[in-house]
């Protein structure tokens, strides 16, 4: 989908719907300079603040990055802003590269299965949150649906990586709720007493296990329940009253 006539089509499809009056398109570009060495990414002014809350007040008013034209991030990964960007022009998140996942052997007879995919997720979930961005972030859980769907796996210790980035109400707060609730096995479970977990989360999974008690008896499998759900059932954009990016990339 990276390649050929189809995704020159869908870059220049979605380039274009910038120009309608909603977005008054200007093609003024500004720079962002990402992560400690500042690696530059040069990006069309008003997508980006039709997108991010962040960088629309950044690049208004009397800010100094408004008048220098250029936003700095120096705590966030140049590789998961470079995601972002190919995602503002095409709708689409590439997050997977051959040779993400791999063994690694941290003792003797004991190997850790590590997955660079996720931790890329990761970054790119926390930069949606920091930029403000809740498109990004509903784009972010439905990429960690596919993945989840794909490898019939899931860490977890995800809440601690969803719960720190979503207010109490969160969709995706409740996605990570609805999984526990549904798929746990007691391999997870048990999983569960060895990691730190968020109080919220835990409260959370108590509360509404007692809600769906007879889910209990019967954890289905992951892909199973993942595939029978609406996406747009765990997205922030139903909290803001406003549409699914997916409508608005023409998916």
């Amino acid at each position: 989908m990276t390649e050929g006539p189809k995704y020159a089509y869908q870059l220049i499809r979605n380039t274009l719907r910038l120009t309608n009056d909603k977005y008054s398109f200007d093609f003024e570009v500004v720079g962002v300079l990402v992560g400690p060495s500042g690696e530059k990414f040069t990006i069309h002014k008003t997508l980006l603040v039709t997108s991010s809350s962040f960088c629309k007040a950044a690049l208004s008013g009397d800010w100094k990055e408004a008048a220098e034209k250029s936003i700095k991030l120096p705590d966030h990964d140049a590789e998961a802003f470079g995601i972002y960007v190919k995602w503002l022009y095409t709708g689409r998140m590439y997050i997977t590269k051959e040779g993400d996942d791999s063994t690694e052997e941290k003792e003797p007879g004991k190997k850790k299965y590590y997955s660079r995919e996720f931790s890329r997720w990761l970054d790119c979930y926390q930069l949606g949150d920091y930029l403000q961005d809740p498109d990004f972030k509903d784009a972010a859980i439905d990429s960690l649906i596919d993945l989840t769907i794909g490898d019939k796996w899931w860490p977890v210790d995800l809440p601690n990586y969803v719960y720190p980035y979503s207010t109490p109400k969160s969709p995706h707060r409740r996605f990570v709720v609805d999984l526990g609730i549904n798929c746990f096995s007691k391999d997870h479970v048990q999983g569960i007493r060895s990691a730190e977990m968020p109080h919220e989360y835990m409260k959370d999974l108590l509360v509404a296990s007692y809600e769906h008690k007879e889910i209990w008896t019967k954890a289905l499998s992951i892909k199973s329940w993942l595939e029978s759900k609406d996406a747009c059932e765990y997205h922030e954009h139903k909290t803001h009253g406003t549409g699914c990016y997916k409508t608005k990339y023409g998916y």
